[in-house]
């Protein structure tokens, strides 16, 4: 099995790195999670997405105080259904991203022991484990792509004990999920390997693209 990792990280490094999150932000939908004081949290994503990119969904914590909010404990999951781009015939659905305190505040477990789970003041966003998780559920697009319709809740305990979540409903968002403008022509047996790789990555999970690109067998292409 280590061979099908491999094989992943050497088509996906074949595409052109994503574009920094800062360079086009304001071209990101903007859906408002939830609120509570001087704390407001979005989710932001792209109006459309691929493969080949690694920033794409953010989970947004905008804290307008001076001092940070401590966290207790957080959550947050997605459902999806999947829906032809052309047309709008559905496809399939099921259960999208998901994620922790730790996957919120990676920062606290960097290093024992765990640390403070704190939102800072300013704006605190998280968008590598969304985006990957994501990626790696989705895989990649058929031709024509697809127009994916979801919903995400998400829960905090503030160190106060005050809950903070989307409400009785979670939020709904849609994006467009295409294939890579790189994409290469591909030959028939070429085409049977990315298919073989996809249902691979549709099923596994959770997956970093970063760290795929860290195997060694992508190193000399990375490069």
């Amino acid at each position: 099995m280590k061979a099908v990792p491999s094989l992943i990280a050497s088509l996906i490094v074949i595409w052109p790195a994503a574009t920094l999150l800062a360079d086009d932000l304001a071209n990101w939908k903007a859906y408002p999670l939830a609120s509570h004081g001087s704390l407001i949290v979005n989710l932001r994503v792209r109006p459309a997405a691929t493969l080949a990119d690694e920033e794409w969904l953010a989970i947004e914590f905008v804290n307008r105080e001076a001092m940070p909010i401590k966290v207790k404990e957080a959550r947050y999951s997605i459902e999806a259904s999947y829906h032809d781009l052309q047309g709008g015939k559905y496809r399939d659905r099921g259960s999208f991203a998901s994620g922790n305190t730790e996957s919120l505040f990676p920062d606290a477990w960097r290093t024992p022991p765990v640390g403070p789970t704190r939102i800072p003041p300013g704006t605190y966003r998280v968008v590598e484990q969304p985006s990957s998780y994501s990626s790696a559920l989705l895989g990649l697009a058929p031709d024509r792509g697809l127009r994916i319709k979801a919903a995400i809740q998400l829960e905090l305990m503030l160190g106060d004990g005050t809950k903070v979540t989307t409400g009785p409903r979670p939020q709904p968002f849609e994006f467009e999920w295409l294939r890579p403008d790189s994409w290469p022509t591909l030959s028939s047996t070429t085409t049977t390997v990315i298919s073989s790789v996809d249902c691979f990555v549709s099923t596994t999970f959770p997956i970093s693209l970063r760290s795929l690109k860290s195997l060694p067998v992508s190193r000399s292409l990375a490069t």
